[in-house]
């Protein structure tokens, strides 16, 4: 739909962070929100809550995250927590 993948649109703000000497984490996203019905939406959020857990608790392993191009409710479950 938007012609480029979702990274594309952000290195500025990821290059921002690494100029602050700040991590960037992959990005999570619910590509199809347009088309998907409120049980997939809930899903998403769902996950989304595990995921700003995971920061609070530092339990989230950006190492594991940066091996995907975005995070969803997907795969965040396969992350694993470290």
């Amino acid at each position: 739909y938007q012609h480029y993948p979702l990274r594309d649109f952000l290195r500025p703000l990821e290059q921002t962070a690494r100029l602050c000497q700040m991590s960037f984490a992959t990005p999570y996203v619910l590509h199809s929100v347009l088309k998907d019905d409120a049980a997939d939406v809930a899903k998403h959020a769902d996950g989304y809550a595990d995921l700003l857990a995971r920061l609070c608790d530092d339990t989230f392993d950006m190492n594991a995250a940066a091996r995907h191009q975005v995070l969803s409710s997907h795969n965040l479950s396969t992350l694993g927590k470290v």
